[in-house]
């Protein structure tokens, strides 16, 4: 896991990057205090090509215990090959939009505050373009 300890202290932010699916996919931690809790969520391509489909999943780690994952099936028509991410947290709501459109939303007020970063499987990192952090001050 690698995250952005300027963030360590912050609750409300978006995190918006672009990702070309690959069959690593990409995974992203939020409200991270330490490596037993956190949430995460995980894009996987599923079927490439112009109509490509992925499949979204959330789920958070509390006390050292892994939640049971939600995980959509999410098809993207008319595809450019960049998939355009952007993920918000604001109090306990968070809503993960593609290519502008959102796509997941769900809410979990246990965690209220915390780091944000990515997350890496079998020691592969993601690969993602012009990644940007937007910390929300109420």
């Amino acid at each position: 896991m690698s995250v952005y300890e300027p963030s360590r202290d912050e609750s409300d932010y978006r995190i918006e990057f672009g990702w070309v699916p690959d069959a690593k996919g990409v995974g992203w931690v939020f409200r991270t205090r330490d490596s037993g809790d956190y949430y995460a969520t995980r894009l996987t391509l599923l079927q490439p090509g112009a109509n490509l489909v992925l499949a979204v999943e959330h789920f958070s780690i509390f006390g050292g215990v892994e939640s049971a994952h939600s995980r959509k099936v999410i098809p993207l028509a008319n595809n450019s090959g960049l998939v355009r991410v952007r993920m918000d947290a604001i109090g306990p709501a968070f809503t993960l939009s593609l290519q502008g459109s959102p796509v997941d939303y769900w809410t979990d007020a246990r965690l209220d505050s915390g780091a944000l970063g990515f997350y890496d499987e079998r020691g592969q990192r993601p690969e993602v373009q012009a990644l940007r952090f937007t910390f929300i001050k109420k």
